[in-house]
């Protein structure tokens, strides 16, 4: 990696190597059939009606009648099961769970997703810390809560401060946050920028998301701008752009690996450097949502 010193290399790949263990979740995603909004869930080794009843507070039996099976021959492994979600285990008005996510599966306006997910758009926008209206096919959004006692790596709480009738004027912060102060010796910009605009010129920008992120500490970009990430699915050494939607502040970060295998990622898109969340002014020790442009 370039201008990195092999001992600052090997203590980041040494991190990142202690940190491996099971499989990332996947996010909550919302599906709406002819019953209603469900989640889906493929069934792993040992679940059965009353594990996957505690896990998504839904009744055994009730989960069973559901999908049309039967409740005494349990679940087979890889089988895809619909959770329903309802009053017991669906929030939509206080922001207290672990987050449901809805995809774009084209590009529309906030206040009509929002419809569509039954929340209203201020909610939604405090929710997501984002001021605008516009969205992007493929980026996700949380529209909702899972209410449950189990998964509580995943859950989050979300206090907005402001409720608004229009989309225009939503304001909302995190609880239990501590929001970093910049240093004064920061320098004022990426160092990655340069690169981010040559490679937007070979490969322009195609995804504009919003994600659920976390840090990670490293020495690097205190002094000299370096920031980096991690996330899933793309090449180490891409540079990304990360906007802060509550406060527009931006840095451009560099790839180091991935998110998968990883236990401590769970419930998380992306995490970003603390030097980098330092800039963008978000909280080091809580998930935060950030926008990523590549």
């Amino acid at each position: 990696m370039p201008n990195l010193s092999p001992i600052k290399l090997i203590g980041l790949l040494m991190l990142f190597v202690s940190m491996q263990a099971t499989a990332q979740r996947n996010q909550l995603r919302l599906q709406k059939g002819a019953k209603g909004f469900y989640l889906e869930h493929k069934v792993a080794a040992k679940q059965s009606f009353f594990s996957l009843s505690r896990m998504y507070n839904v009744h055994p039996r009730f989960l069973a009648d559901y999908n049309k099976l039967d409740y005494k021959r349990g679940l087979q492994i890889d089988q895809g099961i619909r959770i329903p979600l309802t009053d017991t285990n669906y929030e939509r008005t206080q922001a207290n769970g672990v987050p449901v996510y809805l995809k774009a599966v084209s590009d529309d306006v906030l206040t009509d997703m929002a419809q569509s997910a039954g929340i209203r758009p201020a909610d939604m926008q405090c929710w997501n810390t984002y001021t605008g209206n516009e969205i992007k096919k493929g980026s996700s959004w949380i529209v909702g809560f899972l209410k449950t006692q189990e998964l509580k790596d995943q859950q989050v709480k979300i206090t907005c401060t402001q409720k608004s009738p229009t989309p225009q004027t939503p304001q909302a912060v995190q609880t239990i946050q501590t929001v970093q102060t910049v240093p004064s010796n920061l320098p004022a910009s990426s160092t990655f920028q340069s690169d981010y605009l040559e490679q937007i010129k070979k490969t322009p920008v195609s995804q504009q998301l919003n994600v659920m992120a976390s840090v990670f500490k490293t020495s690097s970009g205190w002094q000299d701008g370096k920031y980096y990430l991690l996330i899933d699915n793309l090449i180490p050494g891409t540079i990304i752009k990360l906007i802060n939607p509550a406060n527009q502040k931006g840095v451009y970060a560099k790839v180091l690996g991935e998110m998968s295998r990883i236990k401590q990622n769970e419930g998380l898109d992306i995490r970003i450097s603390n030097a980098a969340a330092a800039m963008l002014e978000v909280p080091e020790n809580s998930k935060f949502n950030l926008q990523i442009h590549y």
